[in-house]
């Protein structure tokens, strides 16, 4: 984020997206602002673990920055990545998040609630197939 950095991962064991719902009733993805000294991959892990409890592993070839506007005059970008579910129990953050759910590629798709996030799950979704494939 440009106020500041964000960082996410979008957990890929067994392609199943982790999906948040906030208190809002949206769907989306875990992301969070970036604690001093932490990397990008740091940051996003730490965000997964928060927010969903699920410890998670960021696979390389996937980094996708999306640039959004929370507020009149504040501009924050989010990179997401494609993570591994490596352990945990999954568990909603009560402060910010009230349900969290694996899901199928498609299902996710029809529930995320912002299109710049269906964007970044179809394109971790063809990576995924990508890596199958090659």
């Amino acid at each position: 984020m440009r106020n500041p950095a964000g960082r996410s991962a979008i957990p890929a064991k067994k392609a199943r997206p982790a999906c948040l719902s906030s208190a809002t009733a949206m769907a989306a993805f875990p992301k969070g602002h970036v604690e001093a000294g932490e990397s990008e991959e740091e940051t996003a892990m730490r965000e997964v673990r928060e927010e969903t409890g699920a410890q998670v592993r960021v696979r390389p070839g996937y980094r996708e920055v999306t640039t959004y506007s929370p507020a009149k005059g504040v501009t924050k970008d989010v990179v997401f990545f494609v993570a591994e579910i490596t352990g945990g129990t999954l568990r909603a953050q009560p402060e910010e998040v009230r349900a969290v759910c694996l899901l199928p590629l498609e299902e996710a798709q029809r529930r995320l609630t912002y299109a710049a996030d269906k964007e970044l799950l179809e394109k971790a979704k063809n990576m995924i197939l990508d890596e199958k494939n090659g």
